[in-house]
């Protein structure tokens, strides 16, 4: 799961590469890479039997019933709402046009 999760981190930041390049020094970034933390989340009954701030290879690993405190306790820039709408949107057709382009792959 923790090497699971580190490719995802990478493809995540190459996925907010791709959607902020047009962004750099402007009120998003600020002049600041875009980072992305990896975390597993742990669902169901085994979540149960985690101990809090458990790690590997420094992915955090969090019960589901921990995920609304771990992510309160996150420090990191603030951005504005209309800003997180705007990411969210970029995201949704970033993931569409990449649907589209599996689907025409597989024909």
């Amino acid at each position: 799961m923790a090497d699971s999760a580190a490719r995802a981190r990478l493809r995540a930041e190459g996925v907010a590469r791709s959607l902020l390049k047009g962004e750099r020094g402007s009120h998003r970034a600020k002049g600041h890479a875009v980072s992305v933390r990896p975390l597993v989340v742990i669902w169901g009954p085994a979540q149960h039997t985690m101990r809090d701030g458990g790690q590997v290879a420094g992915i955090p690993f969090v019960g589901g019933r921990r995920l609304l405190a771990w992510l309160n306790d996150v420090n990191g820039e603030q951005i504005s709402k209309a800003a997180a709408k705007e990411i969210i949107s970029e995201l949704k057709r970033f993931r569409a046009s990449a649907h589209a382009a599996e689907i025409a792959r597989e024909r």
